[in-house]
């Protein structure tokens, strides 16, 4: 941090400013997935190993619903499938018949660079 009167920085302070403004300007990520959902299983695994591999992806704001305990909660939402993600109140993705790990991870990844945009 630049002090009047100063040209020297502190690293410290600054980088722990960046990094809880960064954190702060994360979009939360809402996922709506089901305990007997075998495309929320996949989902759940590529989050892991995009949290594993970019520790960033860990910081941002998650919360996940399970639809079938909140169900109030969950009908307010335009979704069919599950997994689906929102990123503040945009649906990111949902789910459909037929993907393959891959793909599934690539959606997830979208989601996960959406939230983590400024």
């Amino acid at each position: 941090m630049l002090h009047a009167g100063s040209s020297r920085i502190d690293y410290r302070t600054d980088c722990n400013v960046w990094a809880a403004k960064k954190e702060a300007e994360m979009k939360e990520i809402l996922m709506f997935y089901r305990d007997d959902c075998g495309y929320c299983d996949m989902a759940f695994r590529a989050l892991e190993e995009l949290m594993g591999a970019n520790p960033e992806y860990a910081k941002i704001p998650f919360r996940k619903v399970e639809e079938t305990q909140d169900p109030v909660y969950a009908d307010k939402f335009d979704y069919y499938a599950t997994p689906t993600f929102y990123v503040g109140d945009e649906k990111i993705f949902e789910a459909h018949i037929g993907l393959k790990y891959d793909q599934m991870k690539d959606e997830v990844e979208k989601v996960l660079k959406t939230a983590a945009e400024e």
